[in-house]
């Protein structure tokens, strides 16, 4: 036994000593623990857990304060509004989870994208907000909004699935369209809308009439829920000729809307139709009004072309689709091979493997598939070769100068190539001169429309190309 000349007065300091030390452990410990509940309860409040990044409030913030730097050293703040088009399907067809992964890979491409000094945010759902400072050229703010539109529509591979998307921007300035972040942020909201409405993959600028614009928009939509029961809208049909006999070969059925003010163009109603979710009840009225149309014809002893009749994107996601049109198509009773479903390229790759099954399954009935437009989306052709398609059609575009312009005829005579290798039909959107006609026959093309031909008309004048047709069709 150790014998300590002070008695046990050693002991019992080291024990002091000990439990001053564990208490400060322990509180150290504590400390340690708030601090990161606090660290914690910050991330949450400034940023979205999803995509790491900043969130509305961190970015309504951090732009108060890019304002109030602006201001002072006289120099401008671009703000930039960015949403996912169609986003909500992706979630509806992949599931939340996907959607969630998908957020994230969008994210990753917008801060490789970044420049200095800018912030970043997932501003709300599927919204994303992009302020940058020291701006002094509008130009510079295009360059970023074309960068981001072209890698954000770069496919994703997402649990094994490659999804394409694109996006639409609306842009808004400071000092000239706002001087504070709220308002601010309005504008670019209304940029982002007119953006929206005028199809994907674009970016607005804000001005000063937008605000018009989006309140006849709304309008719009309010007379378009009404117009169906008012019978405000009607079917025309723009014929298709084969190219080498002149014979016709088709028609084009487009939809018309003849409104109490006036003739409403489709680019101004479509999209639309399409962000309210109008476009199914309204795409379910055309495909009957075709069918009983081409019954009609029929009934008085004209042997009526195929007739091509434009589905959305929106449609094709339909779940009961294939059942829906073929119970309109049984009602009206004719045979499916009188119809063509044709779509663009870009309503193709949000869901590829049950696209596909859909288009299968219109073909195993004999109802043909075009895809409308083509040249202009963003499919990739590893994958449009396995879509049981039948027809390509060359967008307008194309054929505006391809007597003209050597790149716009390169491109077409392509596509012929192509389309002809793979067994399918090509045609011609917007043939206007007996020079372009001349110079797709020379490059063997099948079949055109086009003013050159006729406009699309109303299917009692249509009557009149039907007496003169020289074409047989199928019995």
């Amino acid at each position: 036994k150790t014998i300590y000349p002070f008695g046990d007065i050693p002991i019992l300091a080291n024990n002091i000593i000990l439990f001053i030390a564990l208490i400060k452990y322990r509180f150290m410990d504590f400390e340690s623990e708030i601090k990161r509940k606090e660290n914690r309860l910050h991330l949450l409040a400034n940023y979205d857990l999803t995509t790491q990044l900043p969130n509305r409030s961190l970015f309504e913030d951090r732009l108060d304060q890019a304002l109030a730097l602006a201001e002072n050293y006289n120099t401008g703040v671009a703000v930039f509004l960015l949403d996912i088009d169609r986003f909500k399907r992706i979630n509806e067809t992949f599931g939340h989870r996907a959607g969630d992964l998908l957020l994230s890979g969008v994210a990753r491409r917008l801060t490789s994208c970044q420049r200095e000094g800018a912030t970043l945010s997932r501003f709300e759902g599927d919204m994303f907000a992009i302020m940058m400072p020291n701006i002094h050229r509008v130009e510079n703010a295009a360059v970023m909004a074309e960068t981001v539109l072209s890698v954000i529509s770069d496919p994703f591979i997402i649990n094994g699935k490659e999804i394409f998307i694109t996006s639409s921007i609306g842009i808004s300035f400071f000092p000239w369209d706002q001087k504070n972040a709220n308002p601010l942020l309005k504008c670019a909201d209304i940029a982002l809308q007119l953006a929206q409405q005028e199809g994907n993959n674009k970016y607005k600028f804000f001005t000063s009439d937008m605000h018009k614009k989006v309140d006849a928009n709304l309008a719009l939509e309010s007379q378009l829920r009404h117009a169906l029961k008012k019978n405000e809208f009607v079917v025309h049909y723009q014929p298709q000729f084969d190219l080498q006999t002149g014979k016709l070969v088709g028609a084009e059925a487009l939809l018309r809307w003849h409104s109490l003010g006036g003739n409403i163009p489709p680019t101004e109603f479509i999209p639309i139709a399409e962000e309210t979710g109008i476009i199914l009840p309204l795409g379910d009225w055309v495909l009957k009004t075709v069918c009983e149309q081409i019954k009609a014809w029929q009934k008085m002893g004209f042997r009526s072309p195929v007739v091509a009749v434009n589905v959305s994107g929106k449609q094709l996601q339909r779940p009961n689709l294939v059942a829906h049109f073929t119970g309109i198509i049984e009602e009206c009773g004719i045979n499916p091979a009188f119809l063509c479903l044709e779509l663009t390229e870009s309503s193709l790759v949000t869901d590829i493997e049950n696209t596909i099954q859909t288009f299968k399954k219109f073909r195993e009935m004999g109802i043909q598939i075009s895809i409308d437009d083509f040249g202009t989306g963003y499919s990739s052709l590893s994958y449009l070769m396995r879509f049981p398609i039948s027809t390509l059609k060359i967008d307008k575009s194309f054929i505006k100068n391809i007597t003209l312009d050597s790149n716009n005829s390169a491109i077409s005579s392509a596509v012929i190539s192509m389309a002809h290798s793979l067994r399918l039909k090509v045609v011609a959107e917007g043939v206007e001169t007996e020079e372009q006609v001349d110079h797709l026959r020379d490059k063997g093309c099948d079949a055109a429309q086009g003013f050159y031909y006729s406009p699309a008309i109303p299917a009692d004048q249509f009557l009149e190309i039907l007496r003169e047709a020289e074409a047989s069709f199928p019995a």
